[in-house]
């Protein structure tokens, strides 16, 4: 970003100069402000719904690498990847009686589930800075079809930005979400996704940076929990 776009005004007036720079002091912190009501708001939805930050985090890694393989901006990624964190934020307000353990309606609660997106839209609107992702909130169980809630809308009604959100959060939910004797394995679940894109659910271009996004991600967890699991091996092998 430039000095310019920043507010840095290029004067050798000290007082411009000076004000330009109270500016951006400013601007950083609002940018503090907004980052700690995220992380609150991000800790209060686990406390109420366990698993939910996980599922945010993966559904948010799995956009934005969506999102950069499509051409979206940074700026637009950025605001994505928040998003994503927080879509799910209408759990806050529901019953705990609404849902299961795992964060899913409890049977005969379905339409109750289903109001989580507005609720999530009516907490977070009118706070300035939660603008930008409140399309996530409220959106992101709508699909290209009109199957989904809560307006049912359809086709270029939805942004493409929360188009992207919608299938990670699908990808996410049938492979990591759900309980254990129900999730499905990458593969099949991409070709599930696959086969609900044929009947017109999402938009098959999204389909390629999916799988590829779905790859990285799986492959960056082994990665990560390889040394880790390679100890606990050791450790198991040593103790027989």
């Amino acid at each position: 970003m430039s000095a310019p776009e920043l507010g840095v005004v290029e004067s050798a007036d000290p007082a411009a100069v000076f004000r330009s720079y109270e500016r951006i002091e400013r601007l950083r912190g609002e940018v503090a402000a907004f980052e700690r009501l995220l992380a609150s708001l991000v800790t209060t939805l686990e406390a109420r719904v366990p698993g939910t930050l996980r599922h945010g985090a993966r559904v948010s890694r799995v956009a934005t690498s969506i999102g950069r393989k499509m051409g979206l901006s940074e700026e637009a990624v950025e605001r994505m990847q928040r998003g994503a964190v927080l879509h799910d934020i209408g759990m806050l307000v529901l019953p705990p009686k609404f849902l299961t353990k795992a964060g899913l309606a409890r049977p005969g609660r379905l339409d109750e589930f289903q109001a989580h997106p507005v609720l999530g839209y009516t907490l977070l609107k009118g706070v300035p800075s939660l603008e930008p992702i409140l399309p996530f909130v409220h959106r992101h169980h709508e699909r290209l079809d009109g199957s989904g809630f809560p307006d049912g809308l359809r086709g270029r009604e939805i942004p493409l930005a929360v188009q992207i959100v919608s299938i990670a959060d699908a990808f996410d939910e049938l492979t990591s979400s759900v309980p254990p004797r129900l999730r499905l394995s990458r593969a099949m679940a991409i070709e599930t996704i696959r086969e609900e894109a044929r009947r017109g659910r999402w938009d098959p271009a999204l389909l390629g940076p999916l799988e590829q996004a779905a790859s990285a991600s799986r492959d960056g967890r082994r990665r990560s929990h390889g040394p880790a699991r390679a100890g606990r091996r050791r450790a198991t092998a040593g103790r027989r």
